[in-house]
């Protein structure tokens, strides 16, 4: 299931600009292709929401998906299909200064100090982090005849 939809796209930059932005072959009208190529954006963003939370939460996470799941999914959506149609320099300042702000919320949703705020809260990540009794060096700028380890090099 998809952290959002086409419809709370259109509903945030309106239908006509998301069908600016898809419809490559300039038809006007909505077509098997442009709701593909929609598709692939909001897809794109929640692998990068999934990408940052997944350290912390099962992904996906299960439906209801909680509002800020959702609206960061639909900045970043918006984010992708600006960048597809106009490439990395192109997007309008505001969509570029939102998609940095929703990584940074993704990010501290990740280092914990942000809560996805769903009820029920997902579950937690099964996966496994590091960790680390202290530092362990392996390698050192001396060998142990007190040489550098890269001879005369």
């Amino acid at each position: 299931m998809a952290y959002s939809t086409q419809a709370q796209i259109e509903s945030a930059i309106t239908a006509e600009r998301v069908l600016e932005l898809v419809d490559d072959e300039d038809t006007g009208a909505e077509t098997a292709l442009t709701i593909a190529r929609i598709t692939e954006c909001i897809r794109t963003a929640d692998g990068e929401i999934d990408g940052y939370i997944q350290a912390r939460y099962s992904v996906p996470v299960a439906a209801p998906v909680g509002s800020m799941v959702n609206v960061i999914s639909i900045a970043l959506a918006i984010y992708y299909l600006h960048r597809r149609r106009m490439g990395a320099f192109g997007i309008p300042e505001a969509i570029a200064d939102d998609y940095l702000m929703r990584v940074k919320q993704l990010e501290k949703i990740n280092n914990g100090r942000l809560d996805l705020g769903t009820e029920p809260p997902p579950t937690n990540s099964s996966k496994v982090g590091a960790t680390s009794s202290g530092p362990t060096k392996l390698f050192t700028s001396r060998s142990s005849s007190g040489t550098g380890t890269m001879g005369e090099f």
